[in-house]
């Protein structure tokens, strides 16, 4: 039997955080599942500059991931010819004509999802990155795409941002949080940044888990190490995690010959116990998947998203932790 009572939250992007819902959603109905909303790539990047409105496509993904209508979650799902979404389609024409909130709200009743999918701003931003030298790079994948590489010294939103209301009450009544993986810089971190999310959730009760990435991410994450990773949570977040779960499962070589051409590495996973959190390991590599080559319209030109966490194993991981 699912637990209905158990206040729980997810913060993050779209991919990651989606396979977190799929598996979580099998034990928990008490979700919100707050997006960040500046990725610019792809076919929803397109809409963004069509209609001025904050990202869709990363919130699609995570209404079809909590939907029980399946029937309209493969609608959602479907690509056109020209590799336009229907499903984002029919986001932004609501967000266009009221706002993103609106249409996740809307398209919640729709696919009859179990928990809800709320925006971290209602407001259209950009997320943009101050690097060592001083240089402003202004867009998620801008960011990504810079050349040379210099490292990131922090992120920042343009125009400034409010965090969404019914974001910040969620995270402030939360029991559980959880950090989804992700891009780091351009999808994750981003979330604390609208004005009351990151004070919400630093003073918040919850009992925080993330959960690390399986790779680094080139244009991002060069060379961070698992710490890098958690360091950078304490400080945009303004506190560490109380579980942080990590993969010692074994990457297949093909799967790793992929990343290596595009300059991915496994991250660094030999950390000991912190006195600040505590690490579960398992392994959570997918059984099966195949690597295909993807037609995606706008910015976006290599697909770093092929090697996910296997939600079945995450989800039993999270259970764990959060019943025990």
């Amino acid at each position: 039997m699912k637990n209905s009572k158990l206040k729980i939250v997810t913060l993050g992007a779209g991919t990651g955080h989606a396979k977190i819902l799929l598996g979580l959603k099998k034990y928990f109905s008490n979700i919100n599942a707050v997006v960040n909303v500046t990725d610019n790539g792809g076919h929803s990047g397109i809409l963004r500059e069509q209609l001025k409105i904050p990202q869709v496509g990363d919130g699609r993904q995570l209404l079809i991931a909590l939907a029980d209508n399946k029937k309209k979650a493969k609608e959602f799902s479907k690509r056109n010819a020209n590799g336009s979404n229907k499903g984002n389609l029919y986001l932004a024409k609501i967000a266009h004509r009221k706002d993103i909130a609106q249409a996740f709200k809307k398209a919640g009743a729709v696919l009859k999802c179990q928990g809800q999918v709320i925006p971290s701003t209602i407001d259209n931003i950009q997320v943009g990155a101050t690097l060592v030298n001083n240089k402003k790079i202004i867009g998620e994948w801008e960011v990504i795409k810079r050349h040379p590489r210099k490292k990131i010294k922090n992120i920042f939103l343009k125009p400034k941002a409010k965090g969404y209301p019914t974001s910040i009450r969620a995270i402030k009544k939360a029991e559980w949080i959880i950090i989804s993986p992700g891009s780091l810089f351009t999808g994750v971190l981003p979330i604390f940044l609208p004005s009351g999310i990151k004070k919400a959730f630093k003073e918040s009760k919850a009992r925080v888990i993330y959960i690390s990435n399986l790779m680094t991410m080139p244009g991002q994450t060069d060379g961070f190490s698992f710490l890098d990773h958690i360091g950078e949570i304490k400080k945009y977040s303004g506190r560490y995690p109380d579980f942080v779960v990590l993969n010692d499962g074994e990457i297949p070589k093909k799967v790793l010959n992929y990343y290596k051409k595009i300059k991915s590495y496994p991250i660094d996973f030999k950390p000991k116990n912190s006195k600040n959190y505590k690490i579960i390991k398992a392994d959570l590599i997918p059984a099966k998947f195949s690597i295909k080559k993807r037609n995606r319209p706008g910015k976006v030109d290599k697909w770093t998203h092929w090697l996910t966490h296997d939600q079945k194993k995450l989800s039993k991981v999270l259970k764990q932790i959060i019943t025990n």
